[in-house]
């Protein structure tokens, strides 16, 4: 207990420095993920959406809470007095209530198919919703300020095509203003309340709040009716006294053909409004006039008889904690064993009701019930048997005679067992902090020779390595894993050169295995490279804050004896260059598969572009950064180019060009202007290159040396536009198809940066078949100008220095 009290301390005290909240936003993309200590906040501020627990749990449920800005605390509190009453820190709606995450890898997360789900890290917890047909793109889940966590199929300028899902159809103990109670009457579903199974259990529990078939609201206990309300009439449900909640809430009865409900409204959310169904079968809504529990029967109006109403009550009740040592000193027998469907509030009114009952007592999670009908006195009772039994019942007295006043002894005795805890973990803290500075003050002022000179220059490397990580641990995602050298060179034997997988501008890339099984790809930079440290730290930070379906994952980094290591979740068919360019290969990858290929590059350039948290641009767009997952869909990978902008930055320029010729535009590459429109001009070579199987920097005309764009502008304008495609697609490829793929190659690749689409619009074009696409000019570099175009611009004052060999990464100086 001890342990596990520190070492919460210690993880609250470090994330609250080293891990901020997610930044708000009140929407997740396909793709993206929502993690633990992310969270998503409705537009206005309302509600918020995260993974929360209770206790010491680690984040098992995801909720929708009020957004209360003064409480942030991401576990609540259990012991708390009247916490099931705060609303303004108790969730309203939970996702997976019935189905705890196991461990502390919760993710949210809508798949490339549509599918939204919550995983852990052994798979899937709960699927909320599973499309009946695949939604090849553009979903997206948003928290309205109605607290209605909505899942949206959404056209590509933005508009909603269709809601697929929504949590309002799915409310769990908690009404909130605009969703219903009661039945659609077409397709069977009903909206019901149930409430928890106990406080710090969210599962469904004993009593349900719905609308029965003749239009009355009911409470029902496991299926038998507790409470009615008796019908609708005069604006309100008979037993209740809903009109007189005020003028600032409106109450809505529904019944027809269609559906039979009740709903209400309410002006503002200031006073966190609601209508809860509690465990205890207490009925209560705020602003709403309705504070409702059934003490007997038709007391108040509407309650039914059950099993334990016909019971005689005590009168004499003195509700307190025990006082004194001679409680202590009882032990309890004639037990009778109730059970689980039995919670604490079943055990308190039994005991309550039954005038020989002298005490009882449940489970840790409030579950089952035995209750005891007398009570032994036992002098000789040693303090561990009284702390044991301390926990073990809830006894009753009043003035002495056997009554009824309820302790839960159990928690007593926790909270104050976490207060001690919490305090030696303090002292703890404090005084290995006061030890370790003051043996840092006497080396560094008495200057031990020997080993005191030795143990004090170990002591400056490790304080200055724990500050360094620090420092970078403030810019990097803290679910990036730090591997050691060896762990690393041991995946990958030594850096072996048979795990070598490829050479990219900055380094080279190593398949490695680590100790738990995991294949991992592993970029090592190069120690000749002069610009690869700001390269290595480019993209670590950059691909750090990306989550997406089309992106190559980080795992994790090595900076170590000098060494700057990136390692990426590994995949195992290589990158797109791989299949597209070998003539025995290329013909493994289909129509179906390449157009899915183009689809997945597209919706991952139009993430960097526009729903990243920073605007991205890539700026090295090409087929060998491409990679392929098992199912060969593509993975957008190196961003040691990256350029990133503020979300309300468009252009900006730079003497700096890198890039790999071929796929770079001549606005970015003469004049060095950066902007989206690189990486679109970059899309359509790639696009160009799939649907043909060539490279764009080879000549493909013996007259004169004409490249890729030159062979497509032409064939173009000649009618000819399909005789681009690779041979090898006819037979499984749709002719319209390929005809607008290379349609918007072509508007991709055109001269003019103005002229070129964004890639919002590209996909758009993709994906509508109906649109009517403008007509493209001419291409830019249309002629192969690469044995001549390095002499041209030296001839032009020397604007261009250093050089690179055909499809590699090259950097470049541009005088201004």
């Amino acid at each position: 207990m001890a342990y596990r009290s520190m070492f919460l301390l210690i993880t609250l005290f470090w994330f609250s420095f080293s891990n901020p909240c997610y930044s708000d936003t009140d929407t997740l993309h396909q793709g993206q993920e929502l993690k633990d200590w992310d969270q998503l906040v409705s537009s206005n501020r309302v509600f918020c959406l995260k993974f929360f627990s209770f206790g010491t749990m680690v984040s098992p449920y995801l909720g929708i809470f009020y957004n209360n800005e003064q409480a942030r605390y991401r576990h609540l509190n259990y012991y708390q007095k009247k916490a099931s009453d705060d609303l303004s820190n108790t969730a309203v709606w939970i996702a997976n209530r019935n189905n705890p995450i196991p461990d502390i890898y919760a993710r949210l997360i809508i798949d490339g198919n549509g599918k939204f789900s919550i995983l852990s890290s052994g798979g899937t917890v709960l699927d909320l919703f599973r499309p009946p047909a695949l939604i090849a793109s553009n979903v997206s889940v948003t928290l309205l300020d109605s607290g209605n966590l909505v899942l949206r199929n959404l056209h590509p300028d933005g508009s909603v095509k269709q809601v697929l899902w929504q949590s309002f159809d799915y409310p769990t103990d908690t009404l909130l203003p605009g969703m219903k109670l009661g039945i659609n009457l077409k397709t069977g579903h009903r909206w019901s309340l149930t409430s928890w199974r106990n406080p710090e259990l969210p599962a469904k529990g004993l009593y349900t709040l719905d609308l029965n078939g003749t239009g009355q609201m009911v409470i029902l206990r496991q299926g038998k009716i507790h409470w009615m309300s008796g019908p609708w009439q005069d604006g309100q449900f008979k037993n209740t006294d809903l009109q007189s909640s005020g003028p600032d809430v409106r109450f809505y009865y529904v019944s027809n053909e269609t559906e039979q409900s009740f709903t209400y409204l309410t002006r503002t959310y200031d006073s966190y409004p609601a209508l809860r169904m509690h465990q205890d079968a207490q009925l209560k809504g705020a602003p709403l006039n309705l504070n409702l529990l059934c003490r007997s029967i038709d007391d108040p109006p509407g309650c039914a008889e059950d099993a334990f109403e016909n019971l005689i009550c005590r009168k004499d009740l003195d509700f307190g904690s025990p006082k004194g040592d001679a409680y202590n000193y009882y032990n309890y027998v004639d037990e009778y064993v109730y059970d689980e469907s039995y919670n604490f509030y079943d055990c308190l009114k039994i005991c309550r009701s039954n005038r020989s009952c002298v005490a009882f007592t449940t489970t840790r999670n409030m579950e089952g019930c035995k209750t005891y009908s007398k009570r032994v006195y036992n002098p000789r009772a040693n303090r561990r048997e009284i702390a044991e039994r301390h926990k073990e019942y809830d006894a009753f007295h009043n003035h002495g005679e056997e009554s009824s006043s309820p302790v839960y002894a159990e928690q007593k005795i926790e909270v104050e067992e976490k207060k001690m805890m919490i305090w030696i973990g303090l002292i703890t803290m404090i005084t290995s902090l006061v030890v370790l500075l003051s043996c840092y003050w006497v080396c560094k002022n008495i200057g031990f020779k020997g080993t005191g000179k030795k143990i004090k220059k170990l002591w400056q490397l490790q304080m200055r390595r724990f500050s360094n990580y620090v420092q970078t641990d403030k810019n990097m995602n803290t679910e990036l894993h730090y591997f050691t050298f060896q762990s690393i060179s041991s995946a990958t034997n030594n850096f072996s050169s048979t795990n070598k997988l490829g050479k990219g501008g900055f380094g080279e890339v190593y398949k490695g295995k680590l100790v738990d099984g995991q294949e991992v790809a592993v970029k090592r930079l190069s120690k000749s490279s002069g610009q690869g440290v700001k390269e290595f730290k480019n993209e670590s930070e950059l691909i750090a804050k990306l989550q997406h379906t089309n992106l190559v994952r980080l795992l994790g980094y090595c900076v170590e004896k000098q060494e700057q290591i990136l390692v990426y979740e590994y995949m195992p068919n290589n990158s797109l260059d791989f299949f597209l360019f070998d003539p025995m290969k290329k013909g493994l990858l289909d129509w179906n598969q390449r157009f899915v290929i183009i689809d997945g590059i597209a919706q991952g350039l139009l993430y960097l572009h526009k729903f990243s948290r920073l605007r991205i641009i890539h700026r090295d767009l090409k087929a060998s950064n491409i990679l392929l997952d098992d199912y060969l869909k593509p993975k957008i990978s190196d961003f040691g180019m990256a350029k990133s902008f503020g979300i309300n930055e468009s252009e900006a320029n730079t003497s700096r060009v890198v890039g790999t010729r071929g796929y770079m535009p001549p606005e970015y590459l003469i004049d060095g202007t950066i902007s989206t429109k690189i990486d679109v001009f970059g899309f359509g070579v790639l696009l160009l290159e799939i649907i043909s199987s060539k490279m764009n920097f080879v000549s493909y005309d013996v007259e004169h040396p004409l490249n890729l764009l030159g062979l497509a502008w032409e064939l173009w304008n000649e009618g000819r536009g399909l005789e681009l495609m690779d041979p090898v697609l006819e037979d499984t490829c749709s002719p319209k198809e390929v005809m607008t793929c290379i349609h918007v190659g072509l508007l991709c690749v055109q001269d003019h940066a103005k002229d070129r689409p964004t890639m919002s619009e590209v996909v758009s074009m993709l994906t509508n078949e109906n649109t009517n696409l403008p007509g493209p000019k001419q291409p830019a570099f249309f002629i192969e100008r690469h044995a001549t175009e390095v002499g041209a611009e030296e001839r032009r004052g020397d604007r261009l220095e250093n050089g690179s060999e055909d499809g590699e990464s090259i950097s470049v100086l541009v005088s201004k």
